[in-house]
């Protein structure tokens, strides 16, 4: 059909033109005109086409498609207008430009893309003209948003990885380019070019970020999303941090009891789990391992172990751990003496440790600012000693030893002082016992070290023998007779001299006196003189007294005795002795008289009587007193009364003295020596006796067990002495409590009841000092007569009850007091009668109350009691009689005092207590007793003194058992009887009145089923309908009573109430249908809409309910309710319909099965409730009545659209009156390419397009076969693939084929691109050339000459013949250049040595291998030595065997397309001249000549600047064709030179730039 319709246009278009060239005259053919131009458009976009600049009379537009060669009208104005062809309507929206001839395409489609043709006839004046406007229109596709395909999103480090950027549309040539983006969001380049791969080989963990790609064309650039690459890697080795940080030569270290943290961190992705080792054990999981206060028994090797788990790799790190800890406690210093007293050795000891301490000598550092002693540095261990010499040390040198471990923050240390001993040493001597011997003491004390000492003497006792410190020498008494001294030495390590002390005998002491007679507390000293003797020096002082008496009142080192405020003791006799370690001696005595006094007078007063407040004296008495004071001399007296003087003398006397002589008496003593006195002062009291005679009385005491006699005697000075006695002339005045008299005015004495008589009489005896005789009183003590009298009588209403109990007579009163059992009165003891009050009913206990009576004189308390009631109790005829029987109760007394009143109480089950008898009566009787007895008796006792209950007795009347009641719980009754919800737990109990209590029978059915009186069914199930019977028995009177009831369990229907929505009436109603199966009863089942009632209110008790609804009286999205209730369930349910149409409109859509055989239209309205109904109507009734809800599917064969009639799909539902429809209509695939023959030159990639312009049902893919009618198979591996040929670009309405490295022997031909769906199928062709590039020039060698005699290197110089194919394509690209060897190695054993020995001399040992491979053979092939570039005409080839003869040849390329090579020559030998001598005449006649030459060209060479003329003038010319730059070209295929050429040397070019050196 297409053919047919180009054929058509292609005649029409003949057909036009015939007839113009008929009626125009072109005169002259060169007035036709041919513009051909390019344009370029966007899809999409607008693009104007031009027809000359101005509007023609007439014009044509015409298209040709690519690949094609028919032109086809596409508008054309003939002077009545532009009329558009049907062509217009696929090339886009196409419109002609008013005024001209030019087109405007808007919406550019892809299928605009071709030659447009502009035929335009001009009329002018000159005659007609006929131009031609071609232009190629190229559409352009702008890239679409580039996608990335990874091939591992996660690889492992070390794998290769590629990304692809991937685009489904765009048109080429595409530019690619990558970006990087690290962690840090730095952003790189990291690719760029046309290909669309970026492949990394071996990638490592840098490679990890994120990845974009942008692609852009000549319209647009796009970018990709990013996609992250994470490298998966490691672990690596882990690297442990210790902190604290703190490293030695041996591993890390801590010091004890630090915290220790060990951090494991090892570069992995994903991250590692780290496990750590102790000593190869594990002891920790995870990256931190913290050893809180570390010990010394955690050294030892810690090991970390990283893991990924990814990978399941493993990596391995130890360290070593020491813990450092310090020595115990500090350095301890010394200092010792050493090179015999003239040195020091230093001594510094700190044992423990790890490691070692280091230890360090220092003088004082503040001194000498911590100069190191015996050299620098410490020593690293727990001893160090340093000798120092004394001589250089000054006195007192302290020595600081400082100790420095590194587990101790700060140093610590010790010190040692070195310092001489005070003073000098000290001789001392001593006897032992009977002066046997004579020990001599030296001693140097103090000093550090110690000081040595030794003693020398005339006759050398000790001589050497040195002792620290002190040293003692032994002597026998005689030994010192010679009188000559001995010598102690002393040597010290800080004393460069020898200390010494001697020993001398003291000689007799004299005594000097400060004054013979001192006054009492003066100062007095007295010296012991000496002639000599050798300090030290001891000295005593003896003190004689009066009496003989002598004491050692001093001694010491001080020849002076001094007394300071000495006393009247002091005087006598006074004597000295001085000694010293030799000998001793005393001196003569002298007299002391010390002057003294008065002392305080002493008063003797006479008569002696003394008291605590003074003297006493009897009034009318004669009183002497006599002072005396000590005195030296003697003291002078004088008496003061009252501060009054009244005499004078020593001794002063009172006659007769009077009560008012009581008063003070002073005497005052006097020293006339001294002028001094004192004075002492007495009180005296004259005593006077009381007025009158004592009193006596008789009191009870201690309980009433004894007699308190009191006597009384008030007045008199002092108080009198009393004291008792038993009758005087009966018992001879024995006194009574004891022996002695009480000095006081009053005199109470115990007495002893048990051991007094009856009617006993005591008498008190009073004493006075100021009377010369006693006086008296006297006391009887009796007993009561007869016993004690006990009584008891109530108040008012019997509220207290008072007894009363008395013992008349007696001295003293006798006690009595009441005792109870509860003990009311105990201890309210009252003299001869006692009255005790109670509440009547405190006496409930029935004790009986006792008085009782006490009395001093009777040894046995007295008593009298009063009896009250005892606690009754019951005694009962039946406790358990049956109901109708006769029973009596007696309520028994064990004591109480008549008369007795009884009273009777009942407690029935209600806690109410009502009387039931009363009066004297013990005896209550009950005759036919029923069950209303049943209950707790009581019975009541009292007289007058109290009232007493007795305890409760139980009367258990026994009865039953009446007709049972059955309560059922929960509650619910019918008419049918009882009523209970599924699932429930039910009780049933029974009771029935019976004592003892009835035992109950249940009966399910008539079947026995439980026993008890509750009972309960947990979880009632619908099976337990039926009939429940209780039987009560009484097993104490065998009776028995039943009762039975029905039971029904109500149960609700399953689940709750299901709602639907059906269509009815044709789909014009709703049937609106509620169902709720099941139950017992039915359910009440009721529609509403939205909770309110329908027409139709109430309910339906039934399990299926429908109600008629009208479609088109329903509103949209109406919501109907249904709401159900049943007696088994708490709270109603409900179900909810909604009635709502389906949205839009019905959807119709074709796919085909596989292979196309059938073709399935799918028809489908979604949504809606009720469903709708959809159905097929096709051209020939296909589906007709065959309706289906929601969608249908009509299946036809595919060869049964064939005439492409359109398919109805029809849809209805209740809620819309009106049926709603869709159509399909089924066109088979539609292919268009943009160029039907795509030329290219061999090596090339070339693009093929496909696209495809209209289809229904959608093609499934478009498929391309190659030139081999081979379908070409695109996968994702493919891109992979070294050796790729084709690449497929697929996007939904266009596939292209990219060809790769095209090659005119197997990729020329025919492409095909096709495409088919259930309808039919179509293909379309696109032709392939792939062009030759033309054959380059020939290449002639025009020079090969050894350049030297050696015939190492060969220079060449080569020319070009013609310009070989030219056109397009044409051109050169550069050489290649060959050698072969044209002789087989077969050389003599001599020249093979030769060549050996050249070899040694210095070829290069590759280029020998190379030449070596060339011999083995007889005919060695051509090989490639070298590459050279277009604009080469000269080289220089080297490294060549002097021996061997070459062949060289030289190939001209252009690109892939070999010239003819230049026919093989060899090299020939250099130029050689027999005329030596001519040519050295000739040197001497051109000497001059060719200097100046010389020095002008190299005067011209350096200076080409300055003159460029004339160095042009003389080089310029020379290799003129070496400026030809040809560029090769990227894909040359040739292989490089391995270096088989050697460095290769080039002429000299004039022009920079153009020089190019091949390496």
């Amino acid at each position: 059909m297409l053919i047919r319709l180009t054929g058509l246009q292609s005649i029409s278009l003949l057909a036009w033109l015939i007839t113009l060239t008929n009626s125009v005259e072109i005169i002259d053919p060169g007035q036709v005109v041919y513009v051909d131009s390019g344009l370029d458009g966007v899809v999409g976009k607008a693009v104007i086409l031009e027809c000359g600049s101005t509007r023609p009379d007439v014009y044509i537009w015409g298209f040709t498609q690519p690949g094609t060669d028919a032109i086809k009208a596409v508008v054309y104005d003939f002077g009545k207008g532009p009329k558009l062809q049907k062509l217009a309507q696929s090339l886009g929206d196409i419109q002609v430009i008013s005024g001209a001839a030019s087109l405007s395409i808007e919406r550019l489609p892809l299928a605009a893309e071709g030659l447009y043709t502009c035929q335009a006839l001009y009329d002018t004046d000159q005659g007609a003209k006929l131009y031609y406007y071609y232009i190629h229109l190229r559409v352009l596709v702008p890239v679409s948003k580039p996608y990335i395909l990874l091939s591992d999103a996660s690889p492992a480090e070390g794998s290769l990885v590629w990304l692809r950027c991937g685009l489904e549309n765009g048109t080429e040539p595409l530019y690619f380019l990558w970006e990087y983006e690290t962690y840090s969001g730095l952003v790189s380049i990291i690719s760029e070019g046309n290909n669309s791969m970026f492949n990394m080989a071996e990638v490592n963990r840098n490679n990890t970020g994120w990845y974009q790609c942008w692609a852009r064309n000549q319209v647009n650039q796009e970018r990709s999303d990013r996609v992250r690459l994470d490298i998966i890697f490691g672990p690596d080795i882990p690297q442990i941090d210790v902190t604290p940080y703190s490293i030695t030569d041996r591993g890390y270290y801590v010091k004890e009891r630090q915290t220790v943290s060990l951090l494991c961190q090892a570069q992995s992705n994903p991250p590692s789990q780290y496990v750590w080792f102790y000593n190869d054990s594990q002891v920790y999981t995870g990256p931190k391992f913290t050893i809180t206060r570390i010990l010394r028994m955690h050294t030892g090797t810690y090991a970390c172990q990283s893991q990924n788990t990814y990978l399941n790799t493993r990596s391995f790190k130890t360290i070593n751990l020491t813990v450092y800890y310090p020595p115990d406690g500090s350095p301890s210093c010394s200092v010792l003496p050493a090179m015999n007293y003239s040195s020091l050795n230093l001594t510094c000891s700190w044992p423990g440790g790890l490691p070692p301490p280091s230890l360090r000598w220092t003088t004082n550092l503040l001194a000498q600012g911590g100069a190191w002693l015996g050299g620098e540095g410490a020593w690293p261990a727990n001893n160090v000693s340093v000798l120092q010499s004394g001589s250089q040390a000054s006195n007192n040198s302290l020595f600081t030893c400082l100790g420095i471990h590194p587990a101790l923050n700060t140093s610590t240390q010790c010190t040692a002082r070195a310092w001489s001993p005070y003073g000098e040493p000290v001789c001392s001597a001593y006897g032992t016992g009977k002066n046997q011997y004579l020990l001599l003491s030296c001693s140097w004390e103090g000093g550090s070290p110690r000081a040595v000492v030794w003693w020398e003497v005339p006759k050398e006792e000790g001589r050497g023998q040195e002792v620290e410190t002190s040293k003692i020498l032994v002597l026998r008494s005689n030994s010192t007779q010679n009188g000559q001294a001995y010598t102690c030495y002393g040597k010290h390590p800080l004393e460069t001299h020898i200390r010494t002390c001697s020993l001398v005998p003291v000689s007799k002491p004299n005594i000097l006196l400060s004054d013979a007679s001192p006054a009492e507390g003066s100062s007095v000293w007295l010296r012991c003189g000496l002639e000599n003797g050798t300090e030290p020096l001891f000295f005593m002082w003896e003190h004689e007294t009066y009496n003989g008496l002598v004491s050692t009142i001093s001694q010491g080192n001080r020849r002076v005795f001094n007394m300071t405020e000495v006393t009247r003791n002091q005087t006598g006799w006074y004597r000295c002795g001085a000694r010293n370690q030799v000998n001793q001696e005393r001196s003569d005595r002298i007299w002391l008289d010390i002057i003294f006094g008065p002392d305080i007078p002493q008063i003797d007063v006479t008569p002696y009587s003394i008291t605590d407040r003074g003297y006493s004296a009897r009034e009318r008495q004669t009183v002497s007193l006599l002072c005396q004071a000590q005195s030296n001399p003697p003291s002078q007296y004088v008496w003061f009364y009252n501060n009054s003087q009244v005499y004078t003398g020593p001794q002063f006397t009172i006659t007769r003295i009077l009560r008012m002589r009581t008063g003070t008496y002073a005497c005052q003593a006097q020293n006339t020596h001294l002028n001094t006195r004192s004075l002492k002062t007495i009180n005296l009291t004259v005593y006077y006796p009381p007025d009158g005679s004592p009193s006596c009385s008789v009191l009870p005491a201690m309980n009433y067990s004894s007699l308190n006699l009191t006597c009384s005697w008030p007045g008199g000075l002092p108080p009198p002495s009393l004291r008792w006695t038993t009758n005087l002339l009966a018992q001879g005045g024995v006194w009574l409590g004891g022996e002695g008299a009480w000095p006081a005015n009053n005199v109470s004495v115990l007495q002893s009841g048990s051991q007094t008589s009856n009617n006993s009489l005591f008498t008190c005896l009073g004493i006075h000092p100021a009377l010369n005789t006693s006086t008296q009183c006297t006391a009887r003590a009796w007993s009561p007569y007869g016993e004690p009298v006990c009584s008891a009588y109530a108040t008012g209403m019997n509220q207290y009850l008072l007894l009363s109990c008395s013992w008349e007579g007696g001295s003293p009163r006798a006690v009595v007091w009441w005792e109870v059992p509860k003990e009311e009165g105990r201890g309210q003891e009252v003299e001869t009668s006692k009255i005790l009050v109670l509440r009547s009913n405190s006496t409930q206990n029935g004790q009986a109350y006792t008085c009782y009576a006490k009395h001093p004189l009777d040894t046995h308390t007295r008593t009298c009691s009063l009896v009250p009631v005892s606690k009754p109790y019951i005694l009962l005829s039946d406790a358990s009689p049956a109901e109708g029987s006769s029973v009596w109760l007696r309520c028994g007394l064990e004591s109480g005092t008549g008369p007795l009143y009884f009273m009777w109480e009942h407690e029935p089950y209600s806690g109410l207590v009502n009387t039931v008898s009363q009066g004297n009566s013990s005896v209550f009787n009950m005759t036919e007793v029923n069950r209303n007895h049943t209950g707790w008796y009581r019975c009541g006792a009292r007289n007058q003194v109290n009232q007493e209950r007795s305890d409760r007795i139980w009367l258990d009347i026994i009865f039953g058992p009446d007709i049972p009641q059955i309560d059922v719980t929960p509650y619910s009754i019918t008419d049918r009887g009882y009523s209970a919800q599924e699932r429930q737990t039910v009780s049933l109990l029974c009771q029935a009145q019976s004592n003892p209590p009835s035992q109950y029978v249940w009966f399910y059915n008539n079947s026995q089923v439980y026993t008890g009186s509750q009972f309960t069914i947990p979880w009632i199930m619908r099976m337990n309908t039926g009939t429940y019977a209780c039987l009560a028995q009484n097993t104490y009177l065998k009776t028995r009573t039943r009762k039975t009831i029905s039971l029904t369990v109500f149960y609700p229907p399953d689940g709750s109430p299901s709602c639907s929505v059906l269509p009815a009436m044709n789909y014009s109603s709703l049937n609106l249908t509620c169902s709720w199966p099941g139950g017992l009863p039915s359910p009440s089942l009721r529609w509403t809409t939205n909770l309110l009632s329908l027409a139709q209110g109430g309910a339906w008790p039934a399990n299926n309910v429908s109600v008629l609804q009208s479609g088109s009286q329903t509103s949209n999205n109406s919501l109907f309710t249904c709401l159900g209730m049943h007696p088994a369930l708490n709270t109603s349910t409900q179900c909810t319909a909604r009635a709502w149409s389906p949205y839009s409109e019905p959807v119709c859509s074709a796919y085909a099965t596989g292979k196309n055989q059938y073709l399935l239209l799918s028809c489908s309205w979604e949504g809606g409730s009720p469903r709708s109904i959809v159905w097929w109507e096709g051209p020939k009734g296909e589906g007709r009545g065959q309706g289906v809800e929601t969608s249908n599917i009509l299946v036809l064969r595919s060869n049964s659209t064939q005439n492409g009639q359109a398919y109805t799909c029809y849809a209805k539902h209740p809620l819309d009156t009106h049926t709603r429809t869709c159509s399909l209509r089924l066109e088979a695939p539609v292919l268009l390419t943009q160029r039907s023959v795509v030329s290219v030159f061999e090596g090339s990639d070339v693009q093929l397009t496909c696209i495809l312009q209209a289809n229904y049902p959608p093609v499934n893919q478009i498929v391309w076969f190659n030139n081999r009618r081979q379908e070409v198979i695109q996968e994702v591996q493919e891109a992979l693939a070294t050796t790729r040929k084709y690449v497929l670009r697929r996007a939904a309405a266009w596939t292209n084929l990219t060809v790769l490295e095209t090659d005119g022997t197997t990729d020329n031909g025919q492409y095909w691109c096709s495409a088919s769906n259930a309808v039919g199928g179509t293909e379309i062709p696109v032709t392939l050339l792939v062009k030759r590039y033309p054959m380059p020039p020939n290449v002639t060698l025009v020079r090969l000459v050894y350049s030297s005699r050696q015939r190492r290197e060969v220079e060449l110089e080569w020319q070009m013949e013609g310009e070989g194919e030219g056109g397009e394509g044409g051109g050169l690209t550069g050489f290649i250049l060959e050698r072969r060897l044209e002789e087989a190695p077969g050389r003599r054993r001599g020249e093979e040595e030769k060549e050996k020995d050249r070899e040694e001399a210095g070829a290069d040992p590759a280029d020998q291998e190379e030449q070596r491979q060339e011999k083995r053979s007889s005919f060695s092939p051509w090989k490639q030595v070298a590459v050279l570039e277009p604009r080469e005409r000269v080289h220089t080839l080297g490294n060549m065997t002097p021996t061997d003869t070459y062949q060289i040849r030289i190939t001209a390329v252009n690109h892939r397309t070999l010239g003819h090579p230049s026919p093989p020559e060899t090299p020939a030998d250099p130029p050689f001249s027999a005329y030596p001598a001519v040519i050295g005449a000739a040197i001497g006649g051109m000497l001059i000549t060719t200097i100046a030459t010389v020095l002008l060209f190299m005067y011209i060479f350096r200076n080409c600047n300055n003159n460029p003329r004339l160095h042009d003038m003389l080089f310029g010319m020379q290799h003129s064709w070496s400026r030809e730059n040809i560029n090769l070209p990227d894909d040359e295929v040739m292989g490089g030179v391995d270096g088989e050429g050697g460095a290769t040397e080039h002429c000299p070019s004039p022009s920079p730039g153009h020089v190019h050196v091949l390496s």
